[in-house]
Formats: C-alpha cells, sequence, structure tokens
C-alpha cells in the first residue's frame, strides 16, 4: 500500500554505510495510484576535520512493473525500470533522468523536486558515482499538485 501523505526514507546513505560507487536506497515505495511525488533531497558533509562535503549523482527511478524491481541491476525486458524526469521546486528547472542530480561540494543542503508518478507502481532513487558525505532523500506521494 502507497505511503500518502507523509514523508518515507528512500535512502540514508552516509562513509559508514559503505555506499560505495553505486547504492541503492531503503528499497522502493509502492505509489499505489498516486500523481505526483515530492522528493527532498538533504545533504551533510561528514568526517572530522575538514569534513567532506556530500558528492555524488542521485537519479530517480520508476516501474510499471506489478512486482517491484531489482534496483541494483540494470533494466532489462525482466527487471522493467526507467530514469525519471524530476523537476526543482525552487527554479522549476526540470533534471533529466538519466543525467540525475549531480551533487560535487554539495555542504549541508535542503532541496524538494516534483516527479510525476501517474500510472507507476514503483519509484526509488539510485545513487552512484558516490564519493564523499551523506545523503538523506525522502519522498511524499500524493493525488494532488498542491499537496506538500
Amino acid at each position: 500500500m502507497a505511503r500518502q501523505g507523509k514523508f518515507f526514507t528512500l535512502m540514508s546513505q552516509k562513509v559508514a554505510d559503505g555506499a560505495g560507487a553505486s547504492g541503492e536506497g531503503n528499497g522502493g515505495i509502492k505509489t499505489g495510484g498516486a500523481l505526483y511525488a515530492t522528493v527532498q533531497v538533504i545533504t551533510e558533509s561528514t568526517g572530522v576535520a575538514p569534513a567532506l562535503p556530500a558528492n555524488g549523482v542521485l537519479k530517480f527511478v520508476g516501474s510499471v512493473s506489478p512486482t517491484e524491481p531489482t534496483w541494483s541491476s540494470a533494466a532489462s525486458a525482466s527487471n522493467v525500470y526507467e530514469t525519471k524526469v524530476i523537476v526543482n521546486e525552487g527554479d522549476l528547472t526540470p533534471v533529466i533522468g538519466s543525467d540525475g542530480i549531480v551533487l560535487t561540494g554539495a555542504a549541508n543542503i535542503i532541496k524538494e523536486y516534483k516527479v510525476n508518478v501517474d500510472n507507476m507502481e514503483w519509484f526509488n532513487v539510485i545513487l552512484s558515482s558516490w564519493v564523499s558525505g551523506k545523503f538523506t532523500v525522502k519522498v511524499k506521494i500524493g493525488n494532488d499538485s498542491r499537496f506538500k
């Protein structure tokens, strides 16, 4: 069942988690027929002085498959998902799904994005090219673009 109306943590990755070169979140969220998702991205510097800022690429993915894809495997005919376009709510700039949100030297930021999840069954985030820092990604889904 979808978790509508409240934020759900998709990812909380940091140095101690050993995110390495890539890592999926805590598992996808079932969208349950929702139309929109608000995604909150929070980064934090980690480590002792000098603290290391967040460096990595976040890609948002969705699937129409009734069963949750294996996000850590490549998309294929039997593992169906694709990257999704998201929109920065601060300046309404679209971010191409295959490019993702590229964060380099991102010390302690909080940003929100909107994504259309209409007709999707599953939604998730994948962290790639991780170098340092902590990434927290939360999502809230709903049926009205003003549901925040």
